[in-house]
Formats: structure tokens, sequence, C-alpha cells
């Protein structure tokens, strides 16, 4: 709001800091004559790294949300029996249905890093083209390292087909237009407010995750998200807490 430079900002905050931890979502307001979009953040971001010398921790932008998904994987090789379990199950990344539209970035770095470790990964979200598809980059990375990794990318827009078999049921909400979510959104809200009766359809043994907060009722239901024989999102929650301790200390080693 002072039109202070990122550059400026980044040479500065180098001077104080071991390393900065940033999350930028969603930003709306107008700094000069520049006004931010999707993805801006992201270039804000990248900025800052460009010009700091210390370690810049990508806690959250637009477009991505690393240390969540490194979270998520961990819970997953904990559950699974490391990496090489996880790569045996089948992952459904879904779609939920909240009044927010929200930013896709949860579903777009799962695709990227899950396929990236060879997992098997269904993402699963309504059929309203332009409206939940996630972008056609990550999608395009997620198809090569999947290939390369030995892993798997598949698409569905039936959340019940999508369930069958799953071993991970995964609920994130996500939409790329608040207007057109409003309007359409909420015929959806029944079918992928995920509960037990997904798990009906699910592997034995299944497990929900969600990356929390959940907005209940809307996203999952009280007693799935409560239910510790399906839920482990307060193990995914607590590995938050650890990946975020093992980046600092890959990345700030000298410094802590």
């Amino acid at each position: 709001s002072h039109k202070e430079t990122w550059k400026d900002t980044a040479e500065m905050i180098s001077r104080f800091l071991s390393g900065f931890a940033i999350r930028l979502y969603n930003l709306k307001a107008q700094m000069g004559t520049e006004t931010y979009e999707y993805g801006d953040a992201r270039n804000v971001l990248r900025g800052l790294a460009e010009y700091a010398n210390i370690p810049i921790i990508n806690m959250l932008d637009d477009k991505e949300h690393p240390c969540q998904i490194a979270g998520d994987i961990l819970t997953m090789m904990e559950k699974f029996g490391g990496l090489e379990g996880a790569r045996r199950k089948k992952i459904v990344m879904s779609w939920a249905y909240d009044d927010r539209a929200k930013s896709a970035g949860v579903p777009q770095t799962m695709i990227a890093a899950g396929c990236t470790l060879g997992l098997n990964i269904t993402l699963a979200y309504p059929d309203e083209p332009g409206l939940y598809d996630v972008d056609k980059e990550y999608v395009d990375f997620a198809k090569k390292a999947a290939e390369a990794n030995g892993g798997s990318l598949k698409f569905e827009h039936d959340i019940w087909k999508a369930s069958k078999d799953a071993d991970v049921i995964y609920a994130k909400s996500w939409a790329r237009n608040p207007d057109k979510h409003a309007e359409v959104g909420k015929k959806y809200a029944k079918d992928w407010c995920i509960s037990h009766e997904h798990f009906k359809v699910a592997s034995k043994g299944a497990t929900y995750m969600h990356c929390l907060p959940a907005h209940r009722k809307f996203e999952v239901t009280d007693a799935l998200i409560d239910d510790m024989k399906y839920s482990i999102v307060n193990d995914e929650a607590e590995n938050r807490l650890h990946v975020q301790k093992a980046i600092m200390a890959l990345t700030m080693g000298n410094h802590l």
C-alpha cells in the first residue's frame, strides 16, 4: 500500500531474517495502477525469491499449496507403509461443495506432486467446463510426471464412480468463477458432500482426508469427519508441523 517494490521488500527482509515463509492468496487490493488477478500472487512470491538471499518458503499462493501437500503425502506414507505402499493405492482428490469459491491450489499441487512420486490419482469434480477444471499446465505436467514415474492421473465427473474402490477420498472445494459457482454449485451439494455412503463403495480400510478447516455439512458430514475409523484429518494436520520443520532444516540448517 506504500508502493514499495517487491525487490526492496526482499532485500530489506533478507537483512532481518534467516527465512521468509509467505502466504499469498486472492490478492484483490490495488497498489498504484496494478490490480492483482489469479496467478499474480505466485508471481509476487517468485519475485521475492529472485531478490532475496534467504530461503523463501511458499505457505500458499493462488496456484499451489506445496507445504500442505507435503504433509498430506507424509500422512499417506504413514498410513500405507511408506511411499511404495502409497503407490499401490487409489487416491481420489475430490471436489466438494462449499458456498465460497476457492483456489484450486490443493488439487493442482496434489496431481503435480503425487504424479511426480508415482501415485495413482483420480481427480473428481462436476462436469461444468471452465468452472471446476484445474489449470491445463498442471494437468499436462502431472500426465508427463505420471508416465515417467509409474503413476497415473485419471478424471471422473461422478463422485460415486470415483469413490468405488478408493483407498483415500480427499475432499476440497474449489471453483474458478465465483458468480457461476454461486449459480450452479448447489445442485451438486448433496452428492459431493462426502459421507459414510461414499465409503460403502470404497476399499476396506479407506480413509478420509481434508486439508482443514473443513466446512462441515457442506464439504463433509459431521458423522464422517468425526469418525476416527475413517477420518485421519488430525494426523494430516499434525504432519503440517513436521514437514514445515523438515523444510526449515533443509533450507535454513546453517541458520538454525
